[in-house]
């Protein structure tokens, strides 16, 4: 495989963006909340109680699966709800002057500690639209996390911890595209994230305490996951909004492949 480093992209004379990693305290107001939280009760929170013992499989529900179910108008409304964010105004800025919001991966969750829930594993977000395409996630808590409700945890560090981000390279395509046969290949265990960054001084953990209504917006470098629960944990509602260049998708061929909507 081609290695996709700094270097080989200063040398096509394209300047690859600053890694992006940002939280923030105060990101949706209380009436925006209240149409999201009406949207996670709606959908995930109208669900049959579990058999003893079964794992709560599907706690999730995408912006594109609530098109197909309820057409145009709901998912326009919920996009223009959150908008005039600053979180979404600065990810929007990051990608570039023709943003475009990816409906297949813009999810509601509710992950319920109570229903046995499978938490997410450890991965980067470049195991979806490739290591050479940037996209922003803005990940929305609709309660507060981090404390009293599960978070995520981020790596503090893009590319990191360093041997991770080397698999995901030899995994790729000389495009930088995980072919779909590798991409169980790139969730990672527990056990392997906390060799690797025991093992590279330039990595560790960070869990952001984030109350209702902030958020947490990084790009595709940084690995991330569930944060580690613990008895007392609530339920954790949240939305997740990500986007990326439009101009990127077409030249790339994943706007035939994913719904897309422009913000601008």
């Amino acid at each position: 495989m081609t290695a996709i480093d700094e270097q080989a992209t200063r040398d096509q004379g394209v300047a690859e963006p600053a890694p992006y990693h940002k939280v923030f305290d105060a990101a949706l107001p209380e009436q925006t909340l209240k149409v999201l939280r009406s949207v996670v009760a709606q959908t995930l929170g109208r669900r049959d109680d579990l058999e003893v013992g079964a794992r709560d499989t599907k706690w999730w529900i995408s912006l594109d699966e609530i098109r197909k179910a309820a057409g145009d108008q709901p998912v326009r409304q919920i996009i223009q709800t959150i908008e005039p964010s600053p979180a979404i105004q600065s990810a929007m800025a990051a990608v570039g002057k023709d943003p475009v919001a990816i409906l297949q991966y813009c999810i509601f969750r509710r992950f319920d500690p109570h229903r046995n829930p499978v938490p997410a594993q450890w991965h980067f977000d470049a195991n979806i639209l490739g290591l050479k395409t940037r996209m922003i996630n803005t990940w929305f808590p609709l309660v507060d996390v981090g404390e009293t409700a599960p978070g995520i945890t981020i790596i503090r560090g893009a590319r990191r911890p360093a041997t991770l981000w080397q698999r995901m390279i030899d995994l790729a395509d000389d495009d930088g595209m995980i072919p779909s046969a590798n991409k169980r290949l790139t969730l990672f265990p527990d056990a392997d994230v906390e060799a690797e960054v025991a093992a590279d001084p330039e990595a560790d953990y960070v869990t952001p305490i984030v109350p209702a209504g902030g958020a947490i917006s990084f790009d595709h470098l940084y690995l991330h996951g569930t944060q580690r629960l613990t008895p007392e944990m609530g339920a954790r509602e949240s939305f997740e909004f990500r986007v990326m260049s439009e101009r990127v998708a077409r030249e790339t061929g994943l706007a035939r492949k994913w719904a897309m909507v422009r913000l601008y």
